[in-house]
């Protein structure tokens, strides 16, 4: 059970969380173990820490897509206990759990030292969401990360997920009779296994269908890749994000 929920603190006191003075990690998508052992280390030497955990099991917008999964305390609870435990460490990890949508409120109303925000924990680029705005007009540093400890396991979770989100997302078979609503239909579906959290595209290919039967055969789909690998972005930054690109530039994409 998180320390604190955002349902009962809202409109309550929020001194008890003001009090801690923390470094404030928003609800992420899910990250290893030893990630997260990696942000607590570089941060909870220099103040207590607040988890922000989901109560969503996927990245608002990004509904049953595994890639876009949210970190569930139980995967982080062991570290925590053993962490808080530890008699020599001075500052202590906290957790709350809220709605992503309430993000937003969480930063308007309540201090914090500063706030982590772990990629690929939000739709669009993170410069026009309203947390930005919120973050940037209250002068509270803020820092985008990676999901991952390393080029390695950003690398390897690409691998271990395909055939994951190919079994959660699945498309039509070759050759399976469509009609035109379904193609758009599946080129809708296609986008959902893309990482690109900025923005989802997907395309279909099929070949008319002849004689009196209307439609189309489909023959293959596609989504937006992230290259070098997929997740790529996620692991530098995406290209939009670090250029603070305005909605809809095609100057920058990954």
């Amino acid at each position: 059970m998180a320390d604190f929920e955002w349902s009962k603190l809202a409109f309550g006191s929020k001194k008890p969380l003001n009090e801690l003075q923390a470094i404030f990690v928003a609800a992420p998508r899910e990250i290893s173990a030893e990630r997260f052992r990696q942000l607590v280390a570089a941060n909870l030497p220099k103040s207590n820490m607040i988890i922000g955990i989901a109560k969503e099991d996927f990245v608002r917008g990004f509904e049953g897509q595994p890639q876009f999964r949210t970190l569930k305390l139980r995967d982080i609870q062991p570290i925590i206990d053993r962490v808080n435990r530890n008699a020599s460490v001075k500052h202590k990890i906290y957790t709350m759990e809220y709605a992503g949508a309430d993000l937003v409120h969480i930063l308007e109303k309540c201090r914090f030292k500063k706030v982590i925000l772990i990629n690929g924990s939000w739709l669009y680029a993170f410069h026009v969401t309203k947390p930005y705005y919120v973050l940037s007009e209250k002068a509270i540093p803020h820092e985008l990360v990676s999901p991952f400890t390393d080029e390695a396991e950003a690398m390897d979770y690409d691998k271990r997920l395909r055939s994951r989100i190919h079994n959660a997302i699945p498309l039509p078979k070759p050759g399976e009779l469509l009609t035109d609503a379904q193609m758009m239909q599946s080129a809708e579906t296609a986008g959902k296994r893309s990482y690109d959290y900025n923005f989802q595209t997907g395309l279909v290919l099929g070949k008319r269908a002849s004689g009196k039967k209307p439609g189309y055969h489909f023959l293959a789909a596609m989504h937006n890749k992230i290259v070098p690998y997929e997740t790529y972005a996620m692991h530098h930054g995406a290209a939009r994000e670090r250029n603070f690109s305005p909605p809809h530039d095609l100057n920058h994409y990954d």
